[in-house]
């Protein structure tokens, strides 16, 4: 029938969409174990307060965020704010990932600090080899780069701005070696004119937490990473039990070290309706649907449509 059909093609879409998100997971966790991917660049709240980078850790899992400083300091309980930085830093990365894919504005900013026009030709080449190999960089190597080429990033209440350095962007792609560690950053970098780059957001609490909501879709939306986590840990389990029939989820447990009904909300969860999976990774579902939400659902039912309206989906 045409619905089961169509319901095999949302699988498979589901499932292509999920190995790419499971490596860009990997991608995630390794950065956790580096600095922040944006280094010492700090976000600044409307205010014009400095936020500085810090983090928790919960259940042997580090969370990273951008806190203001009187709120460090204790200062400022009321209005000072805690951003999750993997939710910040994933924005500010793909919103900067779109800005070298605009073929006309690298070429005027090439063109502006760069008068050979053979030179022109070879940084083009260098930046369409750049935004080719953008998901295979290593955490260092993206870290050096958004070192480099931003100057700050601002917070405000509607929209996020995004500070760069367009001469420390020709100078990055001139490199002989495309790879090649960036030179810091002299006085000249500093001088001169600045490129904005903004994103229409604003920050709402959910649960505990605050959350940075996309208000103009016209980017690729940014997947929730605690989401994409427990979607990551979920498969895995899955995986390891259909691999081996004769394990149980008491022994799954034991060997990746968590407890027996953690391993059981986890495993549910592989149940999900293939087009909730794929607008959680997507970053295309309910603000108000977190990790917590979601593996607190204990009786997460099986029927599609009602697990749409559990979540809230429908």
């Amino acid at each position: 029938p045409l619905s089961a059909w169509r319901r095999a093609k949302a699988i498979c879409s589901s499932v292509n969409r999920f190995r790419f998100m499971a490596s860009l997971h990997r991608w995630v966790q390794n950065a956790r174990k580096n600095c922040s991917p944006s280094g010492p660049v700090i976000g600044r709240q409307t205010s014009g307060e400095r936020m500085s980078p810090t983090h928790a850790t919960k259940n042997n899992t580090r969370y990273r965020y951008y806190v203001s400083r009187p709120l460090l300091a204790g200062s400022a309980k009321d209005s000072g704010q805690r951003i999750p930085a993997s939710n910040l830093e994933a924005l500010v990365t793909g919103r900067i990932f779109n800005w070298l894919g605009d073929r006309s504005a690298m070429l005027d900013i090439i063109q502006s600090h760069t008068p050979d026009v053979t030179t022109q030709e070879r940084l083009m080449v260098s930046l369409e080899q750049c935004v080719a190999t953008w998901l295979e960089l290593k955490t260092g190597e993206v870290r050096n780069f958004m070192l480099s080429i931003v100057a700050r990033i601002q917070v405000h209440t509607d929209r996020i701005d995004i500070l760069l350095k367009p001469v420390s962007l020709v100078r990055w792609l001139g490199q002989t070696d495309s790879h090649a560690e960036p030179t810091t950053a002299t006085r000249c970098d500093t001088e001169g004119s600045f490129a904005t780059l903004s994103i229409p957001a604003r920050l709402k609490r959910v649960g505990k937490e605050m959350k940075i909501l996309i208000e103009d879709r016209s980017d690729s939306a940014s997947p929730d990473a605690s989401l994409v986590r427990v979607l990551v840990r979920a498969h895995m389990i899955r995986d390891r039990f259909l691999a081996d029939k004769s394990l149980t989820l008491d022994e799954i447990a034991k060997s990746v070290a968590i407890v027996p009904s953690y391993v059981t909300r986890l495993f549910r969860l592989t149940l999900l309706a293939p087009d909730i999976v794929s607008a959680i990774l997507g970053g295309k579902h309910p603000p108000e649907l977190n990790a917590r939400k979601l593996l607190d659902d204990t009786r997460l039912p099986l029927d599609w449509n009602e697990q749409r309206r559990s979540l809230g989906f429908a």
